[in-house]
């Protein structure tokens, strides 16, 4: 996946230990009002709201210490990614982008435009949503090790392969692919395949 090298090296997902302040992109009140109380559970101080890629632009010049900010990329006008852009540029380090869509194509695409930093949150969690002070990142694939045959099976589910594809291509048993799939989910501690395959991705492991 194209990226800075910053961008895979800096301990981008860890908020600070102390309060913080934090910036909710989301066009909904309602996916805003939950990301909002969870940043409030994890100590933020302070918190600004946008619901526009204008009030995105405003919001990010503020002077503030721009400890994270959170997008919906399900803006209801398709511009969660020009939010981005204008958060880096603006000095945001910290921006996550999530999504109630468990889609690997769009997280590729946010790949393709430096995210980093991409959550799945299915619709029906919401209510109950946390986000974790530190997401998964480049660490967990490090430390979990995956071997050289977890990495070409996590790549072809990268491309959209099913159990099935990949047995074949790989010349495995659809149980072995399934074995090879349950181990990458304990290692990288996450059962999602899209989460699995955006960690790889934010890693420089898979493409």
């Amino acid at each position: 996946m194209p990226a800075t090298a910053q961008a895979l090296t800096e301990p981008v997902y860890a908020l600070p230990a102390t309060a913080f302040e934090a910036l909710v992109v989301a066009s909904s009140p309602a996916r805003r009002t939950v990301i909002e109380t969870a940043l409030r559970r994890l100590g933020s101080r302070h918190i600004l709201v946008a619901s526009s890629v204008s009030e995105v632009g405003e919001c990010a010049v503020i002077p503030m210490s721009r400890d994270v900010a959170v997008v919906d990329a399900d803006l209801v006008d398709g511009t969660a990614f020009e939010a981005f852009r204008i958060l880096r540029e603006a000095g945001w380090r910290r921006v996550v982008m999530m999504s109630s869509r468990d889609d690997p194509l769009a997280i590729v695409a946010a790949g393709t435009v430096g995210v980093r930093n991409y959550l799945v949150v299915p619709e029906h969690c919401e209510s109950g949503m946390r986000i974790p002070p530190r997401i998964h990142d480049r660490t967990a694939v490090d430390s979990g090790r995956l071997s050289e045959r977890e990495l070409e099976v996590l790549q072809l589910v990268a491309d959209g392969m099913s159990n099935k594809d990949v047995a074949r291509i790989l010349g495995l048993s659809a149980l072995t692919v399934k074995s090879h799939l349950a181990r990458i989910s304990r290692k990288l501690q996450t059962g999602d395949r899209a989460e699995m395959v955006a960690i790889a991705m934010r890693a420089g492991k898979i493409r």
